[in-house]
């Protein structure tokens, strides 16, 4: 119910626009081999949603009810896999970490592929262990299979590979008599992984060693991440609490409880009164160790040392170890009524900003503006939208609320030079200034005003948009 409560209340924000752009504006030959030269995801969730939205539509909950099941399936693999691992309370702990977490709900409801990429992860860590435990044919298949969906469906997801080879490469270096796998048969499945992502792999090369020859930097929005990233990371995956901008923060200003929570948590990862039982438990640990730490600090280093890559959004792969580490330490801890005050602790603090998550808007306001917009321009009025691309381009966000065709619209960008904005607003009329993704807001509004010989007397502030009016009538 969490997942599906308010499913479709919100408007698209620019990241769900563009996969409806993708996904009926092209075709699937297009999706395989041309949008990959130029869209930063592998190609597969984008093939995925062109099929489903030829069955379920392109409505707010249609295109999110797949982010739902993936997120929901997530939950029994999980319990599983902890199971396997560790025991049934570590699991059932986990899953009501993972059931009630922020991250996890916000992305279950959105039109992406990272609740995908989140079952897809989970499950893979499932069948590594299966596989590390009883090899067959059966099982190196199903893995080689799901490793394969990762390394097309997220970046990310190769470093999720790289976590589990290294675990599988250090548990044969130190004692390769614990495993039902060997290097040859461990070599070939990561071979074969590689062999059949190579497609994907090998363009993902090409366009970081010549992005002169593509249309675009498909990465060039990333910027090199400050220490205090990683923080953030972890209050994201604990709370669904971080100090950057949307579409991340669930509230704005954490409560006491937050910090409380927070505070305990982090003990609890340091092991107080645990070290002991954790050293017994090497295997698992180091296993879910790597989970965490690779998918995360390999981008981060890769991001200061070569190029950005590292996104908090993609570090969903790595939140479920970290609830994971955080549920057998609970566990592991002799008291009972301790480890029951912390359970009850960290889950108020994963509730606290649902509430505010499910009220307050915190999605792009595309609607919103466009209604606005719509309910008070008149015949002949003017529609600057800036960026332009957010009306023909790519993430046609504004054209897909706003269906008006007695009204000039002209798209503009920051960089366009001030005669456009001279050009665009001669034909007369009131003009509405629809802005969002740019960091001139204040010269653009200075530049339409100049164009218009007329200073804003209204301005509408929404979520990641402003909407500013010029009266240009007497």
């Amino acid at each position: 119910m969490l997942r599906l409560y308010r499913l479709g209340e919100q408007a698209f924000w620019i990241d769900e626009v563009f996969m409806i752009t993708m996904t009926t504006e092209r075709t699937l030959g297009e999706l395989l081999f041309e949008v990959p030269q130029f869209e930063p995801h592998p190609p597969l969730y984008n093939v995925f949603m062109w099929g489903w939205v030829r069955l379920a539509g392109i409505s707010e909950v249609s295109m999110r009810f797949t982010s739902v099941l993936f997120s929901v399936a997530t939950l029994p693999v999980a319990y599983l896999l902890v199971r396997k691992l560790f025991d049934r309370p570590t699991a059932a702990v986990t899953v009501a970490f993972l059931a009630i977490s922020p991250l996890q709900i916000w992305y279950a409801q959105e039109g992406r592929m990272y609740a995908l990429l989140v079952f897809l992860t989970v499950l893979s860590f499932y069948l590594l262990v299966r596989l590390s435990d009883s090899f067959s044919c059966l099982s190196a298949a199903s893995y080689v299979t799901v490793g394969v969906l990762m390394g097309y469906l997220h970046v990310y997801g190769l470093f999720v590979l790289l976590a589990q080879a290294l675990y599988l490469g250090t548990r044969l270096l130190i004692n390769p008599s614990d495993l039902d796998v060997s290097w040859r048969s461990g070599g070939s499945i990561y071979v074969s992984i590689g062999f059949l992502t190579s497609p994907w792999t090998g363009l993902l090369l090409h366009r970081a060693i010549a992005p002169e020859q593509y249309p675009a930097d498909a990465a060039a929005w990333l910027q090199s991440p400050e220490p205090s990233a990683l923080v953030e990371t972890f209050s994201l995956f604990s709370f669904g609490v971080t100090k950057a901008t949307r579409p991340y923060n669930i509230l704005t200003h954490p409560s006491e409880v937050f910090l409380m929570a927070v505070v305990l948590c982090l003990l609890v990862l340091i092991g107080l009164s645990t070290m002991g039982e954790i050293i017994k438990e090497t295997n698992q640990f180091s296993l879910v160790v790597l989970w965490l730490v690779v998918p995360i600090g390999v981008p981060f280093i890769l991001s200061v040392a070569v190029r950005p890559m590292f996104e908090l959004r993609y570090l969903i792969v790595a939140a479920p170890a970290f609830l994971i580490l955080v549920a057998r330490s609970i566990q592991l801890m002799e008291s009972r009524y301790l480890r029951y005050a912390l359970i009850t602790v960290i889950l108020i603090g994963m509730l606290v900003p649902l509430p505010g998550y499910y009220t307050e808007p915190h999605k792009d306001q595309w609607d919103d503006a466009a209604e606005y917009v719509d309910d008070n321009a008149i015949s002949g009025d003017t529609i600057l939208v800036v960026p332009g691309w957010t009306w023909n381009g790519p993430s046609d966000a504004f054209n897909h609320y706003f269906s008006r065709d007695d009204v000039s619209i002209n798209p503009l960008y920051s960089f366009s030079p001030q005669e456009e904005y001279q050009s665009a607003v001669s034909d007369g009329g009131d003009v509405y200034l629809v802005l969002s993704y740019t960091n001139e807001r204040e010269a653009i509004i200075d530049s339409v005003a100049m164009a218009t010989e007329t200073e804003p007397t209204e301005r509408h502030e929404f979520v990641n948009i402003v909407v500013v009016t010029y009266e240009v009538q007497s």
